[in-house]
């Protein structure tokens, strides 16, 4: 479709903040105690847009490109989430940005992105940026677009704020070492677990020559000392094609292993219009929540891949993991909540890393009883059948503070649920 002519910086906002949306690199949202990790944005229906569908925004439409996310320190950023251009050269099946498809393309200029952000950072909307787009005329090309609009943002506007950066497929290693210099954050798709799967879903992205050189390269300047001070992450995409659980958290723990990767994102497919596989059921949310269950039990929780409990090849979507084990291991339970260690007591369904802090806190002081538990916000509705208080089985009874989330929350909804 041809570009609008004298495009509004509103417009161009709307665009490419829209296309934004589908990488989940830089989406974490969460409360304390409840595992939230498995915010899942469904594709929305773009359509063949044009110019009247921008008529009349306002200023508080395009607050909705601003994303919540969590810095290694545990500090809260809201996220100016944005393309620096959705004109793409690859052919994607799957993608919003893909080159055959017929929607509006636009871009920024890096200096007009690193006004438009600035302005947005002094009315504080934002705190942070989150930066991808599509290829146009070749990934070298965008990248150094991509870096200079980071770079005035860090040397002209002074902004000492985070910064994440997506390095895209196919790039040089001069600019993956600048991304790293200048981010807080770096992140690489790698979509697929394996080449062939890719190959099948993104026909133009080469799995080891553009993606893992990238990762490897990555893993390099960090063993050199060029460290990235938030790590960097991937997303795969769940449920496009016969890729199992297995498949992708197995490729998730060798990233983890062999090349330091911060954590992985697990995006359940969703549908668009006008590509390839728009008639393509959507993944199951509760799927991409396992997902992240399961990672969460590998790095917060002590979990080793062998242990995660799947069946041919994926994971209950009716139980999660963590309970499944429990349930398969009943030579380890009830455990007796006064003199269980931390390893064991995060192993145990319903309570959580921040709980099982408290009991051990709690108990230097004196013995627990059920009525403490309550008022720790132990989960005792999962983790009652697992555990004893000074030899007594806990006899179940809403705490305080369940009571308080049911009236929040739908806990049935898989966005909450203690892991």
């Amino acid at each position: 479709m041809d570009l609008i002519k004298q495009e509004s910086t509103e417009f161009k906002i709307s665009v490419l903040g829209e296309s934004a949306k589908y990488d989940k690199s830089a989406k974490t949202s969460f409360r304390p105690g409840i595992f939230r990790e498995a915010e899942a944005e469904y594709a929305l229906d773009f359509g063949v847009r044009n110019k009247d569908s921008y008529k009349n925004i306002r200023e508080s439409d395009f607050l909705s490109n601003i994303y919540k996310t969590v810095t290694s320190s545990g500090k809260c950023v809201s996220l100016f989430k944005v393309l620096q251009t959705n004109k793409c050269e690859r052919n994607c099946l799957y993608c919003v940005n893909r080159k055959s498809r017929n929607t509006v393309r636009t871009s920024f200029k890096s200096d007009e992105l690193a006004r438009i952000f600035m302005n947005f950072y002094g009315k504080r909307y934002v705190s942070g940026i989150f930066l991808s787009s599509g290829i146009y005329e070749s990934p070298v090309k965008t990248m150094d677009e991509m870096i200079k609009t980071i770079l005035i943002l860090r040397n002209t506007y002074k902004f000492k704020g985070y910064v994440h950066l997506k390095i895209l497929p196919g790039v040089e290693d001069a600019q993956i070492e600048e991304a790293i210099k200048i981010a807080d954050r770096v992140s690489i798709n790698l979509e697929s677990p394996e080449e062939n799967l890719l190959k099948r879903i993104a026909p133009e992205k080469r799995f080891k020559e553009e993606i893992f050189r990238a990762i490897n390269s990555i893993k390099n300047f960090d063993d050199k000392g060029l460290k990235i001070k938030s790590g960097f992450t991937t997303q795969f995409i769940s449920g496009v094609l016969e890729e199992t659980d297995f498949d992708l958290l197995k490729r998730t723990v060798m990233l983890y292993d062999e090349f330091k990767l911060r954590r992985a994102y697990f995006s359940g497919f969703s549908p668009v219009t006008y590509t390839p596989f728009e008639n393509k059921a959507a993944c199951p949310l509760m799927r991409e929540h396992r997902l992240y269950q399961a990672d969460f039990l590998m790095r917060l929780y002590g979990f080793k891949f062998a242990e995660l409990p799947f069946d041919n090849g994926n994971l209950s979507l009716e139980k999660d993991p963590k309970e499944i084990w429990a349930e398969q291991h009943p030579e380890l339970f009830p455990l007796e909540l006064n003199n269980a260690s931390y390893d064991e007591l995060v192993r145990i369904p319903g309570i959580g890393i921040k709980s099982a802090r408290r009991i051990i806190e709690e108990r230097k002081q004196s013995a627990l009883n059920e009525e403490k538990l309550k008022n720790m916000r132990v989960m005792l509705k999962r983790a009652h059948k697992y555990v004893l208080v000074s030899g007594k089985k806990v006899k179940y009874g809403r705490s305080k503070h369940e009571e308080e989330e049911a009236t929040l929350f739908d806990f049935s909804n898989p966005y909450f649920a203690e892991v």
